[in-house]
This record gives C-alpha cells, sequence and structure tokens, in this order.
C-alpha cells in the first residue's frame, strides 16, 4: 500500500507528517512550512503547505483521527483546516461563512461545522 500511517510531529506543533516509519515529509527540507488545509479528493487527500501541494493516498476522516485536535479542525465535509494558520471570518451566503488564511486563500465554513469550529477556536 503506497499510503502509510500518518501522525504529526508533537515536538514543534507544525503539522509536518510522518508517513509510517519513513522521514518526515518535509517539502522544504530547508524549513518544513505548516500545513495550511488538508481538502478531500475521494479516497485521496490533498495537502496544502504554502504555495505547493501534495496528494496522498488516504481519506480525509483517517487523517482528521491522526491529527492534532489542538491545531487542525474540520470545516466542511472535506476540508481541514490548521488553526494557527486562519487570519480571519467572513460571512458568505445563507448561514456559510469563509475562512481566510494568512496566505489569502479562502476555504468554505459549512453551517454544519460552524459550531464546531466556534469551540475549538475558543478551547485555542
Amino acid at each position: 500500500r503506497a499510503a502509510r500511517r500518518l501522525m504529526t510531529d508533537d515536538g514543534f506543533n507544525t503539522g509536518v507528517l510522518y508517513a509510517g516509519n519513513r522521514a518526515p515529509f518535509r517539502p522544504n527540507r530547508a524549513a518544513p512550512a505548516p500545513m495550511d488545509a488538508i481538502e478531500a479528493e475521494g479516497n485521496y487527500a490533498r495537502l496544502k503547505v504554502g504555495a505547493a501541494s501534495y496528494l496522498i493516498r488516504d481519506t480525509i476522516s483517517s487523517l482528521e483521527a491522526q491529527l492534532d485536535p489542538g491545531t487542525f479542525v474540520r470545516i466542511h465535509r472535506a476540508t481541514i483546516v490548521n488553526k494557527r494558520r486562519v487570519k480571519e471570518l467572513q460571512a458568505w451566503t445563507r448561514g456559510s461563512y469563509r475562512i481566510i488564511l494568512h496566505n489569502g486563500t479562502w476555504l468554505k465554513l459549512s453551517r454544519g461545522y460552524r459550531e464546531h469550529f466556534d469551540q475549538s477556536i475558543k478551547c485555542a
């Protein structure tokens, strides 16, 4: 199987991922950038790290169970975001909101995940 079990690097809490017993997954070996978000693409997940993105074979639910809930929060059925990368929250349409990241990217916060997001931000 190409995808191995993933977990966060608790030492720095930056969202650097490990693939099984292999070396850390670090897009930029000189200075690992924190992961901004994870988006589902079927049975795959796309890791958004700065301007780069990486496709891995794992479901978003599996990744959510392995990530630190103090750093990452689910904001949509297909999206997990790094709370430390959130810049602002904007009202959007019909009870939905947009989350603006520090790099200017925006992600949809669905109505169903709004309360969970609010509780998660208050605990941080």
